[in-house]
């Protein structure tokens, strides 16, 4: 009678575990070498990084900061870009450091957490614990490598300042390297939306010329707009996202435009402002007290401004 083999229900198949453990470690020497290569060509850009701030080739039209440079030179996300300009600047204070990513030994974002965070004198330490470390381990352990903040560092903390003359403004932010390159990121992106924009005005008007691209302080102007037109619409009425003026005879009797630190808005402006604005008539006593306020209108009106 010959013999036969039956599987009893529900029993779990043969598995060769030898066969699956050779494949596991085999993906993961894989893993192990791809991850190198790329440390090291990461490396090769880095020199090639150094070599550019070194020498000015990032200077050019329409290129106001290396890491647009580099993004345009690699294709890679500007983020990236700005990570490798940050190692390259520390270059010569952390030797370990670029030795490591030249190696393969580290990733760029190891790196660039060291170059971020770690005064020089620790970076030996530093490296080595990124080699065993992920990113947000390294992170973590690096909050504590940093210097106690002095009264100039606090000087240097998160911050917007804007200074006005008569010629204009002056607006300086102060942020982090993360912030920094978000803000870049947006930036990037709407001066992209203004110039389809712009692009698209020109063909519907039938010209077949270029459009002239938008300036970063355009697109920066568009970002507030932006940001103060989706809080008005997610709020209507709310008087926080408008920006007020005041509108009245000046001494020679003519209209005068002011902002609320009564600086004068030059007639230009005043005539551009006026064109698509909402106002509220403020009644005043005879020494100026204010009396009350009229209902609040628009210079367009609902109905012109969905016609």
């Amino acid at each position: 009678m010959a013999g036969a083999t039956i599987d009893r229900p529900g029993s779990p198949p043969v598995v060769d575990v030898d066969v699956d453990s050779r494949r596991y470690l085999a993906a993961g020497d894989a893993f192990a070498e791809a991850a190198g290569v790329l440390n090291a060509v990461h490396g090769q850009l880095l020199d090639l990084v150094i070599l550019t701030l070194a020498d000015g080739h990032h200077v050019g039209p329409g290129l106001h900061t290396p890491g647009q440079y580099v993004a345009w030179k690699t294709g890679m996300a500007k983020a990236t870009a700005n990570r490798l300009v940050r190692i390259a600047k520390r270059a010569d204070e952390l030797p370990c450091v670029t030795e490591a990513l030249r190696a393969g030994e580290i990733s760029l974002d190891q790196a660039d957490a060291v170059a971020g965070m770690c005064p020089a004198r620790y970076e030996r330490s530093a490296t080595e614990l990124a080699k065993v470390a992920t990113v947000e381990q390294l992170r973590a352990a690096l909050a504590g490598y940093r210097d106690r903040p002095t009264k100039e560092d606090r000087a240097h903390e998160h911050g917007v300042s804007v200074r006005r003359d008569e010629h204009g403004a002056t607006v300086t932010a102060r942020l982090g390297n993360d912030e920094a390159d978000l803000f870049e990121q947006a930036l990037d992106a709407m001066r992209e939306d203004l110039y389809r924009q712009r692009r698209a005005d020109a063909e519907a008007a039938g010209s077949e010329s270029e459009p002239e691209p938008p300036t970063s302080g355009e697109a920066l102007v568009a970002l507030a707009e932006t940001a103060l037109a989706a809080g008005e619409a997610a709020h209507p009425g709310a008087d926080r996202y408008l920006v007020g003026y005041h509108l009245h005879l000046g001494p020679d009797g003519h209209l005068s435009l002011t902002d609320d630190r009564g600086r004068r808005v030059d007639d230009a402006d005043r005539r551009r402002i006026l064109c698509d604005c909402a106002g509220e008539a403020v009644f005043h006593s005879a020494d100026g007290v204010p009396l009350s306020v009229g209902r609040k209108t628009r210079a367009v009106g609902r109905k012109l401004r969905r016609a």
